[in-house]
C-alpha cells in the first residue's frame, strides 16, 4: 500500500485499470449526469476514488495529485457548477452542509 500511496501511476493494485483511464470513466459518468440534471441539484454516494476523481477532474489536477486529498468517511464534498465559472468547490469533508 505504502508504494500504492508513493507512486499510485505505477505501483497499480494488480488487475485495476491505469490510474488515468478511471479518471477519465469517472469523469466521462460525472460530465453525463451534468447533461442530463441540467439545472438540478445532483446528490452523488460514492467511495473515495471515485469522490478524488472528480474533485481532480473538476480542480483539473493531474490523477496523481487526486491522492492528496483526504476523503472522511460519511463526509459531505459540495460542488457548485454554472454556465460561466464551469465549477466552484463549496465545501469538502464537512458533515450537514448548508448553502
Amino acid at each position: 500500500m505504502s508504494r500504492f500511496y508513493q507512486d499510485p501511476i505505477n505501483n497499480r493494485p494488480p488487475g485495476a485499470e491505469p490510474l488515468e483511464d478511471f479518471v477519465q470513466r469517472v469523469s466521462d459518468g460525472f460530465e453525463k449526469l451534468l447533461v442530463d440534471y441540467s439545472g438540478q441539484t445532483v446528490l452523488i454516494v460514492a467511495h473515495a476514488g471515485v469522490i478524488r476523481a472528480i474533485l481532480s477532474h473538476v480542480l483539473v489536477m493531474p490523477p496523481a495529485a487526486m491522492y492528496r486529498i483526504h476523503v472522511a468517511n460519511a463526509g459531505i464534498t459540495q460542488l457548485v457548477t454554472d454556465r460561466e465559472r464551469r465549477f466552484n468547490l463549496i465545501s469538502h469533508g464537512g458533515v450537514g452542509v448548508n448553502r
